[in-house]
Order: structure tokens, then sequence, then C-alpha cells
């Protein structure tokens, strides 16, 4: 058996896509840093100005016809409100005023969330973050009053840019690790006579092929945010890792960094569990890494580009393999998975690891008859 785990480990790391893809997301990690510092990437000045110009033309389109009737004016109003909240934060930002940041911002989160009460009639190009965010927003504000934290305004130390990775790599993982696994069992048909002469069972070789690529794949995860912590630290600074960060336990809520860094890479792990087990089943049944690739992207394009179908499926997992919505709690609102957290989706990617591996299971004894 530890012959197979080292021909399992071994075939994992000596394959030249997988490291062509450890170096690429490494890479990505360490220079992403540069790019979202000269983009403005998580610039909170720069969001502020750029609703503000939104919020502007809204106010200025609505006419004496559209202010008559009473819904549009409580929007109107409504805007004028956001107007003024706005101004307030970007004063405490410009000011270093942190009572008058931490109060504007909760101001803010909260007009808007009564701005989607009132449907915004007349405002459908209206540029401010969707209903879901304005939540997430509202319970951050809540969050840094309750710390005593001041908001982060850019990217300036290690755990700002590490919050900032959990956002942006979060949907793209699962096809990452999906990249590395999606030619698993195939060495089983291109080393045959390597694999036939080791003495074990069809059975010991999947979860040698399943310990190796769970193993590896959240190594290659916890490596790149290794990568990206040091290069942000050394840069500007490690920051403060209790900062608060917006997480899901049946209602949004806030954390600890350090915690939720743990949550996140947990989550990964069960993720990246599931993604072996999907690519051992499709390698089994096609003996093609197009094929796996290309129906495994089919999966997630249906979380990704129709999250509304997704939401009527909910027990399939589509959208949960968007890890940084599924972290957050945006993957599962309006299903049923909502009320539990991050216990349900942990617990449905499970079974439906353990699914997968009872049809890979089945479909490899019936290769075997």
């Amino acid at each position: 058996m530890a012959a197979l785990q080292h021909f399992a480990f071994t075939a994992f790391w000596r394959n030249k896509k997988n490291i062509a893809v450890a170096l690429f997301l490494l890479l990505f990690t360490a220079g992403f840093l540069y790019i979202a510092r000269y983009q403005g990437i998580g610039d909170q000045l720069r969001q502020v100005t750029g609703v503000q110009l939104s919020l502007n033309a809204n106010v200025n389109r609505y006419d004496q016809y559209a202010t008559g009737q009473k819904r549009k004016l409580a929007v109107y109003h409504n805007l004028l409100a956001q107007k003024q909240a706005y101004a307030e934060a970007q004063a405490g930002m410009l000011l270093g005023d942190r009572s008058m940041l931490a109060e504007g911002n909760l101001d803010v989160a909260r007009i808007q969330l009564a701005g989607y009460r009132l449907g915004y009639a007349g405002t459908a190009d209206l540029n401010i973050p969707d209903e879901f965010t304005v939540r997430q927003n509202l319970t951050l504000a809540k969050g840094l009053v309750h710390s005593n934290h001041q908001i982060q305004f850019q990217i300036n130390t290690a755990v700002s840019y590490l919050i900032l990775i959990m956002q942006v790599l979060g949907p793209w993982f699962f096809l990452v690790i999906l990249l590395l696994t999606s030619d698993i069992w195939l060495d089983k048909q291109t080393h045959f006579s390597v694999m036939a002469n080791i003495p074990v069972t069809p059975l010991q070789q999947a979860l040698a092929k399943l310990t190796a690529g769970t193993s590896m794949s959240l190594l290659l995860i916890i490596g790149a945010f290794m990568t990206a912590g040091m290069a942000a630290g050394v840069a500007f600074g490690f920051g403060d890792w209790t900062y608060p960060v917006v997480t899901t336990a049946g209602q949004l809520t806030t954390v600890p960094f350090w915690l939720a860094l743990i949550l996140y890479l947990m989550l990964a792990a069960v993720l990246t569990l599931f993604t072996v087990c999907l690519a051992l089943l499709l390698n089994s049944l096609t003996h093609n890494p197009y094929v796996t690739l290309f129906a495994g992207a089919a999966l997630w394009c249906v979380g990704m580009l129709f999250p509304t179908a997704s939401r009527w499926i909910w027990f399939i997992p589509t959208g949960i393999l968007n890890l940084g919505a599924l972290f957050t709690g945006a993957a599962t609102t309006q299903t049923p998975l909502a009320l539990t957290g991050l216990i349900g989706p942990v617990a449905l990617l499970l079974g439906w690891s353990a699914i997968l591996l009872y049809l890979f299971g089945q479909n490899e004894r019936r290769a075997q008859r």
C-alpha cells in the first residue's frame, strides 16, 4: 500500500500539466497584488465615487412627473438620503474620522436596504450593490463598530489582500482542482504494466488516488494563500488578523479573519474531495480528460451563469461550487440550505462525494467482469 501511495503522489506532481497549473496559481497570487493596487481593485473610495455618480444621474433624471407619483417620490427621497450618507462616509474616509465613517457606512447600508423594499422604481440602471451584498455591508459595518476596527479602504496589508484573494479566486478553485485531477484515474490505462505489478485491489488504487488528489490539491490552495500573504506582508505589513469578515451561520455574521481563513480552507478541503470524486467517476466512464473537464465545467457553469436555476435545484451541487459565494452564504440564499449556515452545504458536498464514489466503484466492477 505504501508503494501505491508513493506512486500516486509521484504521478500527481510529475504531471507537467499539474506543474504548470501550480506555478501559474502561485505566480498569480503573488503578482495580482500589484495589479490590484495599480487598478484600484478593492479601493473603497473609488467605489463610493462610482456609486455617487450613479446616484446623481438618477436623482437628476427624476422630474415633476416622476416625483408626482407617491412610490417614486419615496424612491427619490431615498436616493437623496443615500447621497447624504455616502457624503458622510466619504468625508470620514478623507478626514480619518472613524466615528463619522462608521456612522456613514451604517446609514448607507440601512438606506439602501430600505430602497430595495421600495423596489427602486424608475432606477433600472442604478449602480448600487445587490440586496444580498447590501446586507453583507450592513453586517460588516455593525461588526466594525462592535470590534472597534476601521474599515480597510484599499489593499494595504496581508489581511486585506487575502480577503480579496478569497473573493477573487473563490469562483475558480473548483476549475483549478478539476484541471489538476482531470486525468487522475487515467494512468491506470497509461501505465497498465506498472499498475499490474502492484498487488493491490482497485479499491485500494482508488483510495490512493483520492488521498493524493485531495491532499495535493488542498496543499496547493494553502500554498497559494501563503504566497499571497507573504507577498503582501513583506510589501505592506501583515495587518490585524482579528479584522471582522462576513460569513454565514444561518444568518449573516462576522468572525475574526484568522477564523474566517480556517473555515474557508475547511470548505476548500470539502470542495476538493468532491471534485476529486467527480473526476474519478468521469475518468472511469469516459477514459478522456477533456470530456472530464467539459462535464465538470458544465456543472460549474450552471451555478455561475444561471444562479436562479441553481437555486431551484439546490440539492445538486452547482451554485455551491463557488467557494467565495459558499463562504458568505450568497450561494445558498433563497434555498433551504440558507438556514443551515456552512453545515448544510458541507453535508451536501460530502453526501454527493459518497454517491460519486459508489457509482465509480460500481462502474469499475462492471468493467472488470
